[in-house]
């Protein structure tokens, strides 16, 4: 469904039922279309990927060690360790998000794991999104962070060895149960995370724009609303002023403000 907002709609009857040929509009409706589709084929993509690699890393983590463990029992020799092996086979940063419901609490946890299956070290910063608005907090957030556009919180992390991984969690409270399902993990950083998306940085700056002209507008009704109220006032005022009387028109001394005679 398309909405279509304008201070000029133009339509083909004063019945409004339907939308006038207008070639600009039908343009902007095309580029509207197209931005959308490439925003659902990068998900559909990274989803894809996602997944690929999921059943990669599951069935590497699965077989391997089953296979370690038979190899050393048969040769009867030491345990070798494995996250050097399962970097090599990887390859790759990966990373895995839940969102999970506290029925004691009633809060909602994410959860955030990052492995680096790379013979490099790695340092990221995560960016997640979250329903930030009014009742709407953090209640748990260990690794602090900053707060980077209305909705998205960003965490430095330390830099992850080869085979190393590490876990970020939060919980927000003032939400219900089915409120909050899903998360986009976004990151800045040398090399691609699988689960992720790198952050487009001038987006980022387009939405901070939105958010203060946004507050700007806010902050121009209340002033509005202010001076509306001032105006009322005043006039309340004036109303309220004592109106001046004369109790003997044909005497001239009897006029004054109150009313009395002199």
């Amino acid at each position: 469904m398309i909405h279509l907002a304008s201070t000029n709609v133009q339509f083909t009857s004063e019945a409004k039922e339907a939308l006038s040929d207008n070639v600009d509009v039908f343009d902007e409706i095309r580029l509207a279309m197209l931005e959308v589709g490439r925003g659902l084929r990068n998900h559909l993509k990274k989803q894809k990927q996602k997944a690929k690699a999921q059943e990669k890393f599951e069935l590497v983590n699965i077989i391997l060690p089953e296979i370690h463990d038979k190899a050393i029992s048969i040769l009867e020799v030491e345990p070798v360790p494995l996250a050097p092996v399962i970097t090599k086979i990887m390859n790759a940063v990966f990373l895995e998000d839940q969102i999970q419901w506290d029925t004691e609490t009633k809060e909602s946890r994410a959860t955030i794991q990052l492995y680096n299956y790379t013979a490099r070290p790695r340092a990221y910063t995560l960016l997640s999104t979250w329903p930030e608005r009014e009742g709407v907090e953090f209640s748990e957030n260990e690794r602090g962070g900053r707060r980077e556009a209305k909705g998205l919180w960003a965490w430095k992390l330390d830099t992850l060895g080869p085979g190393e991984s590490t876990t970020l969690t939060f919980t927000v409270k003032g939400l219900k149960k089915g409120d909050w399902s899903d998360l986009d993990i976004f990151f800045r950083g040398a090399g691609d995370i699988i689960g992720a998306t790198k952050l487009d940085e001038e987006i980022l700056a387009e939405m901070l724009r939105e958010e203060e002209a946004g507050i700007e507008d806010g902050g121009e009704e209340v002033e509005a609303v202010d001076e509306a109220n001032e105006a009322d006032a005043e006039t309340a005022e004036i109303e309220a002023a004592p109106v001046e009387t004369v109790s003997n028109p044909g005497d001239i001394m009897s006029w004054n403000s109150g009313g009395d005679e002199i």
